[in-house]
């Protein structure tokens, strides 16, 4: 562990509140929490297992502690789990995330050492969403979340996470300025109707002197310039998290060079920090940049912005979000341009989730199996069948027979044979695996060697899954669906190597879908392009299924297609298309797919031409499966669903 680490650890303990609790030479304690209430992602608690002792010591968290009965509501998030070996005389930092839903009911922290359940646990009451006709109104009393006041079109605010190299004061303007225009005239700012800041944002009395609290340089009062939700953070941005789950439940990132700098050369560790930032815009989310230079941006998107005509904003496409830098550092310079783009732009990241469909719309656009329909009338068949078998003719034939004390083993009997005929028939009507149906778009950074993938997910299981859902540690999964619903007992989610989502993330006989996302490390599946010595461009199919359509643009923005489908691990010749030639441009094409409320590859494929999601040195191709997502559920059969991937790679090498 570096000094510089050491000494953010050492401040984070200081600014925390000291929630510690010692398990005699183990001592847990909370050391950064997520801050604001949140409509989406997951939500991340780290915490500081310092382990004195000569020994190694595994340390497994709960989240919430079971004993208090409220995690266990049925339909509610029962229990967070994960656990770490700390070896001795080191501290360890361990995560705990989970998603916004189903809802985390209940409090405290659960501690076990060694497989020995501790006495004590860590106090805590963790955030949960907000209600957003979830069906969980008036639970929030076990968490610490309240309804997030809307705006005035009634659309929640964004929600924005800055680091202490700003101040509360950053994001005000004097009232006064505010009524005036602005700096640059002639517009009006909308009065002081933005959302308060958390913590403090009280607008100080009329007439304060200059230098008050919340007062601008002339004595006027400070107003919110914008509507967004502004949370400071509480630690330096050294000890933030380096998992990406963790900036999900934020809409945008603001960051100072000094930030940026303090991550690149502090240690590995800030650097994994700096990693997961950029990983959080490459799936869709803002990273704002204000002062200095242009920001060291990934290679893959290193490339000329568009500079904003209206304002001083530089717009740089990364992936599905966006990196905007502003190079004034002083933001009373700015005008409401300026502060118009950055809301605009962070209300883009959070627009996806701002609507739920009814699970009818969603199985009819996005169907898991062919017929959803129960077969009645088999059923009826059989239980009509069984009403005459097991009254008339059982009576008339033992009567006959004079035996009708036999009734007493022919009734059971005869409803055995019965029951396990309807099993049966549902066996072969339905079949006894689930199945599941994934589709999406992914944008692979050859360059980088990172896949990021928006997508959906859908399963139906005759029988509920025991076992529930796996997925690696890097997908975010969320609930789709407005009248989405859980098991009625209560659901677990266990960080094992990998994100074991337990029994009651699937119902027996009810479709069930989910939005998600991934950012992931990817070496292996690629697409191989170079060039021979006749200037013809050679693809090898390496990415693991069949490709469709392939369209491509050279360094020059030439673009070759192939004419035919091509297997995987196949190699195929491209053909120059006309004279088409792509430009550089900014990523409006990627963040729109993006931006779009269905993240189904269907969607996509038929709402773009080849032309508008090509840059030079990419690639867009039409996937016969979605190779970059596991389907989670590993014993369903799953349905073939096209998908789209974009590419981006270096200089062709020559063959």
């Amino acid at each position: 562990m570096t000094l510089r680490l050491f000494l953010s650890l050492w401040l984070v303990a200081l600014v925390v509140p000291a929630w510690a609790v010692k398990y005699g030479d183990v001592e847990v304690r909370l050391a950064v929490e997520p801050l604001g209430d949140h409509l989406h992602g997951y939500t991340e608690y780290l915490f500081a297992i310092d382990n004195k002792s000569d020994q190694p010591h595994v340390v497994e968290l709960t989240l919430p502690d079971d004993r208090n009965g409220v995690g266990a509501s049925g339909g509610s998030l029962g229990s967070v789990r994960r656990s770490v070996e700390v070896p001795a005389k080191r501290t360890v930092m361990l995560g705990l995330a989970y998603p916004a839903r189903p809802l985390l009911l209940g409090r405290d922290v659960r501690v076990t050492i060694d497989g020995q359940r501790m006495q004590d646990m860590v106090p805590l009451a963790p955030r949960v969403a907000q209600n957003h006709n979830w069906g969980h109104g008036g639970r929030h009393g076990w968490g610490r979340a309240m309804p997030m006041p809307a705006r005035g079109d009634g659309v929640q605010p964004a929600l924005i996470l800055y680091s202490q190299g700003f101040t509360e004061a950053f994001f005000q303007v004097p009232a006064a300025r505010a009524a005036d225009g602005g700096v640059r005239g002639g517009l009006d700012w909308g009065g002081p109707g933005g959302i308060g800041i958390e913590p403090g944002g009280a607008m100080p009395p009329p007439g304060a002197p200059p230098g008050a609290p919340g007062g601008g340089p002339r004595g006027d009062p400070l107003i919110p310039a914008i509507t967004s939700k502004l949370v400071r953070s509480t630690v330096p941005v050294s000890a933030w998290s380096d998992n990406w789950l963790g900036y999900t439940r934020y809409d945008t990132i603001l960051l100072t060079p000094s930030d940026i700098n303090e991550l690149t050369v502090s240690s590995e560790y800030t650097r994994r920090v700096l990693r997961a930032i950029w990983r959080f815009a490459e799936a869709g989310g803002v990273v704002v940049v204000v002062g200095g230079p242009k920001p060291p941006l990934p290679k893959a998107w290193d490339r000329p912005g568009a500079r904003d005509a209206a304002s001083g904003w530089t717009v740089h496409g990364v992936g599905f979000g966006v990196c905007l830098h502003q190079s004034e550092g002083n933001s009373q310079k700015w005008g409401r341009e300026d502060w118009m783009l950055l809301q605009q732009t962070s209300n883009t990241t959070s627009n996806p989730w701002m609507s739920e469909p009814a699970t009818r719309d969603l199985n009819q656009s996005f169907p898991i199996v062919d017929d959803l329909g129960v077969p009645v009338g088999g059923m009826y068949a059989l239980m009509f069948l069984f009403a005459i078998v097991i009254g008339p003719v059982n009576l008339t034939l033992l009567s006959r027979m004079k035996r009708r004390i036999w009734m007493l083993w022919t009734v059971p009997t005869i409803s055995a044979i019965t029951c396990f005929s309807v099993l049966g028939y549902m066996i072969l009507a339905e079949g006894w695996s689930g199945h599941a149906r994934v589709a999406g778009v992914t944008l692979l950074d050859q360059i980088e060697e990172r896949a990021t993938t928006l997508g959906r997910v859908g399963y139906y299981s005759p029988l509920t899954p025991s076992d529930g859902l796996r997925f690696a540690e890097d997908v975010e999964l969320s609930a789709y669906g407005s009248d989405h619903s859980t098991a009625e007992n209560s659901c677990t989610l266990n960080w094992v190597g990998q994100q074991h989502l337990g029994r009651g993330w699937v119902t027996a006989r009810v479709p069930t879908h989910y939005r998600l996302r991934r950012s992931e490390t990817q070496t292996k599946q690629r697409l191989v392009v170079t060039r021979n010595r006749d200037g013809e461009i050679h693809v090898v199919n390496a990415l693991g299924t069949d490709i469709s359509r392939l369209a491509l643009a050279d360094e020059k923005g030439q673009v070759y297609v192939a004419d035919d489908k091509i297997p995987a691990g196949q190699e195929a010749v491209l053909k120059r298309r006309g004279n088409d030639v792509v430009t550089r441009k900014p990523f409006d094409a990627y963040r729109s797919l993006y931006t779009q409320t269905n993240w189904g590859a269907l969607q996509a494929i038929q709402g773009y031409k080849e032309g508008e999601l090509l840059v030079p040195n990419s690639y867009s191709a039409v996937l016969d499966q979605t190779p970059f997502v596991e389907q989670g559920l590993s014993w369903a059969s799953r349905k073939p669903s096209s998908s789209l991937l974009l590419g981006v790679f270096g200089e062709i090498p020559a063959k």
